[in-house]
C-alpha cells in the first residue's frame, strides 16, 4: 500500500475515527458499505483487517480522498444538514 499523498502520513483509523471524520452514525456507515442498501457507495473505502479477531480499520488517506470527492456534492446541502 502506498501513500498517494506525500503530505499525509499513512495512518490506520478505527471505526469511531471514520465516523467522526465522515460525520456518519453506525447505521449510515453500515448502509454506505452494504451493496443491498439504497445508500451503498461503491467508492467508499473498504475496511481492512489484520486478522479474524481484530477490528476493522481504514486507511486515513483513502477516507480523506473519499471526503474530498464527496465534498463537492455536500456543498449543495443546506447548512443545517451538514456535520458540525
Amino acid at each position: 500500500m502506498e501513500n498517494s499523498n506525500p503530505q499525509r502520513p499513512m495512518r490506520l483509523l478505527s471505526k469511531s475515527k471514520v465516523k467522526d471524520l465522515t460525520c456518519m452514525a453506525n447505521t449510515a456507515l453500515h448502509g454506505i458499505q452494504n451493496p443491498h442498501s439504497p445508500y451503498f457507495d461503491p467508492l467508499f473505502p473498504k475496511p481492512r483487517r489484520r486478522g479474524p479477531t481484530f477490528p476493522p480499520f481504514w486507511l486515513e488517506s483513502e477516507i480523506h480522498n473519499w471526503i474530498e470527492n464527496f465534498g463537492k456534492s455536500m456543498e449543495a446541502l443546506p447548512t443545517e444538514k451538514r456535520c458540525r
